[in-house]
């Protein structure tokens, strides 16, 4: 499969009238201007029938003369907007593979198609500072949208893409006389929506409601289920690229927030439903677990060699091993991401997102009266808790560290009817979870590497040294267990 080149791009879109004479020259000149070449850039975009990608702020394109891009939904970067962009080698005729595969989380399987031309004649200046310093790249574009092979719509607009150790005070400035000599006001939305009819840009698949004075709890329970939804799908473009290793922890956090949802909603909800919905998401979640392990091994090996020497790094023999693991797993996690069975699971992922399936007390009931739920919960780790005493075993550990995630996200959940006590448990919650964590870390490491014996006697020493490391230090996070407790008013 071939791999896509990721960037990150920050830019600003601002409008201006077609008429406008902007003379960069003089509204820049506290700066370096170097003006191009024109450029006339033709470029189709492509979109399931339905609008899926539009709607997620997704794009898939094919431009002459430079090939295949996708560019991930947007990301607030202060006031720029930043969006990864991929490039990924195909022919012209058809998107290739693995920019459908980066994609799929959206598309989830729908065939994608030509959705609009966009002809595009483009004035670029660079911009530098007084030392030189590349800051910017301006472009002026005037664009021509055909669909159908008919002129549909036609405008201007004015595009800084910025380099990425620009500061905001220069990106302000510059946007600033960018405004002063004839640009308008700021334009959130990339070319293609600009480019369609209005009435064609449905709004986003999945929305978070917001939740007023009136809410329900059936309206609390769908604004939760909303949220993880979206942290899911956004996190999955990320997952199949692998450029990252928090994309796959962030959609692991999703689906297990999805799962704690249906355990701490489950007296309001659809008992056939919850256990369906929760079965797919237990088998997702169990895919993408040997990825993250392996990454967090990675991480508290890496800390361990350290506190031997600070210039160790991971044996090369555990490395290699571990790398082999987390190749296997991940391989076997993106053939399940071209699957029907995940295209089905998303599907009714967004379903749930839009209508979970709630019981009817729960249309009637006051948002407040959710908080007996999320008690539940806590009083769950609190007796876990009570048992626990120097004799506690690292299994018990691991299973109260369950317990506390899942009061954790039981709090978050209904923290904003719950008053000031929920919002500090779940606060204290965090910090415990954190603590159980590293201890949790550090035994699963050492464990990993006792069950997996080195063929040479000197990659045996080391990965005994590195395991009584470990061992160490989960007795220190151990030691800081009690105290955690404490804080989290549990003992």
């Amino acid at each position: 499969m071939t791999r896509g080149r990721v960037m990150r791009e920050r830019e600003h879109k601002l409008g201006i009238d077609p008429l406008v004479d902007l003379n960069l020259d003089r509204a820049l000149s506290a700066y370096v201007t170097r003006p191009h070449e024109p450029r006339q850039l033709v470029t189709t975009y492509y979109d399931t029938a339905d609008l899926r990608l539009l709607r997620w702020g997704c794009t898939l394109r094919f431009r002459v003369g430079e090939g295949w891009q996708v560019k991930l939904p947007v990301l607030d970067d202060g006031t720029a907007l930043a969006r990864d962009e991929v490039r990924v080698d195909g022919a012209a005729d058809a998107p290739p593979p693995h920019a459908l595969t980066i994609v799929r989380p959206f598309t989830r399987g729908r065939a994608v198609v030509p959705l609009v031309r966009l002809e595009t004649t483009r004035r670029s200046t660079g911009v530098a500072g007084p030392q030189g310093q590349d800051l910017a790249e301006i472009s002026d574009d005037v664009v021509t949208a055909f669909a159908g092979g008919a002129m549909a719509k036609q405008f201007r607009e004015v595009e800084v893409e910025l380099h990425p150790d620009v500061s905001e005070a220069v990106v302000r400035d510059v946007v600033t006389r960018l405004q002063t000599a004839g640009a308008t006001v700021p334009i959130r939305v990339p070319k293609l929506r600009r480019a369609i009819e209005a009435d064609a840009a449905a709004s986003p698949e999945v929305t978070v409601p917001r939740l007023g004075g009136h809410a329900t709890a059936a309206d609390v329970i769908r604004a939760a289920f909303a949220e993880a939804t979206r942290r899911l799908l956004l996190a999955l473009p990320g997952v199949v690229l692998d450029e990252d290793p928090e994309a796959v922890h962030q959609a692991r956090v999703a689906t297990r927030r999805l799962r704690s949802n249906m355990r701490t909603f489950g007296p309001l909800l659809d008992d056939a439903w919850r256990r369906a919905l929760g079965d797919e998401l237990r088998w997702l979640a169990g895919l993408m677990q040997p990825i993250r392990d392996a990454d967090v091994m990675l991480e508290t090996m890496a800390a361990a060699a350290r506190t031997l020497d600070p210039s160790r790094t991971i044996p090369e023999s555990v490395l290699a091993q571990l790398l082999v693991e987390r190749r296997e797993a991940r391989e076997e996690l993106l053939a399940m991401l071209q699957s029907e069975r995940s295209d089905q699971l998303l599907d009714r992922v967004v379903d749930a997102s839009a209508s979970p399936q709630v019981r009817d007390e729960a249309r009637d009931m006051a948002p407040r009266e959710l908080r007996s739920l999320a008690r539940r919960a806590e009083g769950r780790l609190g007796r876990a808790a009570s048992k626990v005493d120097a004799a506690t075993s690292p299994d018990e550990l691991h299973r109260m560290r369950i317990v506390a995630k899942r009061a954790r996200y039981a709090a978050e959940a209904v923290e904003r009817f719950g008053g000031k006590p929920v919002k500090r448990l779940a606060r204290r919650l965090a910090a415990l979870q954190d603590v159980l964590g590293d201890y949790n870390d550090a035994v699963v490491a050492a464990d990993w590497l006792r069950a997996r014996p080195m063929a040479e006697p000197a990659a045996a020493f080391e990965a005994g040294e590195l395991a009584g490391t470990l061992d160490a230090m989960a007795r220190v996070h151990a030691g800081d267990v009690p105290r955690a407790l404490r804080r989290a008013g549990l003992t």
